[in-house]
C-alpha cells in the first residue's frame, strides 16, 4: 500500500535527519570486507536478542 510506504519513508528520513543533526551515525565496528569473512555464528552473536543457550538458534530458516 502506497500510503504505508510513504509513512515509512517519512519516518526513516526523519530519523536520518535527526542523526545528521546530532553528528551523524556511529562508525560500524567492521568493514564490509571483514563482515564477509565472518562466519554465520559470529554474525548471529551481534543480533539483538541472541541467546547462545537457546536451542532454537540453529533452527532459523537459511
Amino acid at each position: 500500500n502506497d500510503n504505508a510506504i510513504r509513512e515509512i519513508n517519512k519516518w526513516a528520513w526523519a530519523r536520518i535527519e535527526e542523526a545528521m543533526e546530532n553528528g551523524g551515525f556511529p562508525e560500524p565496528d567492521n568493514t564490509p570486507e571483514e563482515v564477509q569473512q565472518m562466519s554465520k555464528e559470529e554474525l548471529e552473536k551481534d543480533l539483538p536478542g541472541y541467546d547462545e543457550s537457546n536451542p532454537f538458534n540453529d533452527m532459523r530458516p537459511e
